[in-house]
């Protein structure tokens, strides 16, 4: 996932924070937000399955 859909994903599940926050692009897959309260890398990875 790129990290645009990494942030798209965690933003529809309502896995970021609540308070006001700041992302920038981590990795090619990962996320870095930072929080008053807080600092963290989300990475996804997600296996796409074609049938």
């Amino acid at each position: 996932m790129t990290p645009n859909e990494t942030y798209d994903a965690l933003e529809q599940w309502h896995l970021l924070p609540a308070t006001n926050f700041t992302w920038r692009p981590f990795t090619a897959t990962a996320i870095y937000v930072d929080s008053p309260h807080a600092q963290r890398v989300y990475q996804l990875d997600w296996i796409e399955v074609n049938i």
